[in-house]
């Protein structure tokens, strides 16, 4: 049974059903996912806010929640947001069934690129004078449309997936997307990760067929023999233990790691 998938799978519909919570009167969550408010408690987008901040217009509810959404998702490994919560990597899976079944070749794109976007995010902004992700931002932009029920607001979704159907299999998510970039630096420093141990692995390689992110992501583990999963772009999905026979990966904490002979 692939648990961590099917969890993921309710905590992805949770997230969905609390954006449209807003459309059936109920008051206990309101926004979306560039700033919204959670039974009292301030959450925003940490790249929304480092845009207004660059901008000086950062409000100190924004900050502290942003604050509070980094350091949530620096315990957990940044790029959980990404496979969690993110809606538009909900629709992008979707998608990936759809190209398996009509059989579409997968191009891949330089995974760096996103870090350029985020680069060129923070340097136009202050030059534009306005956050310049915002009008293209498909995450914010899709919440925007399922919390308020504004349909024009899911044109850049239907953008990312046409963008992925038909050039780059997950070439958003995995390539391009600034947010993406922001959470694969937080998550670097994370002390949460996916751990291995090379003396259960038969090198099936199960795991890195599964990877949403691309079989290099385990290219630490299966390659290296580390004993950490400690490619950036780790959305700590769960994919890859789930289908594990040996149960060779698991979830984990670094500190508990080090040192170990098994590494």
């Amino acid at each position: 049974m692939r648990k961590w998938t099917w969890l993921r799978r309710l905590v992805q519909v949770l997230v969905i059903g609390l954006l449209l919570s807003q459309l059936f009167g109920f008051k206990f969550f309101s926004g979306d996912l560039n700033a919204s408010n959670l039974l009292g408690i301030p959450l925003a987008d940490p790249l929304t806010a480092l845009q207004y901040l660059l901008l000086g217009q950062l409000a100190g509810k924004i900050l502290l929640g942003a604050l509070l959404i980094t350091a949530f998702y620096w315990l957990l490994g940044g790029k959980t947001f990404c496979s969690w919560v993110c809606p538009v990597n909900t629709a992008g899976e979707l998608l990936d069934k759809l190209r398996h079944w009509l059989g579409l070749p997968e191009r891949k794109l330089d995974h760096g690129l996103k870090y350029l976007v985020l680069g060129l995010v923070l340097l136009l902004t202050p030059i534009l004078g306005y956050p310049a992700f915002a009008p293209f931002n498909p995450v914010g932009q899709t919440s925007m449309a399922l919390a308020f029920g504004l349909a024009g607001a899911l044109v850049p979704l239907l953008l990312v997936l046409a963008f992925e159907l038909l050039l780059y299999r997950r070439g958003w998510c995995r390539s391009l997307c600034p947010i993406g970039a922001f959470y694969a630096l937080l998550g670097r420093l994370s002390p949460f990760v996916v751990t291995y141990r090379q003396d259960q692995c038969v090198n099936c390689r199960a795991c890195a067929r599964a990877c949403p992110m691309g079989a290099d992501t385990l290219n630490g583990p299966l390659v290296q023999k580390e004993a950490l999963v400690t490619d950036w772009d780790c959305t700590r999905c769960g994919s890859c233990i789930d289908v594990c026979p040996q149960q060779a990966l698991q979830y984990g904490w670094k500190l508990k790691r080090k040192g170990r002979k098994d590494q």
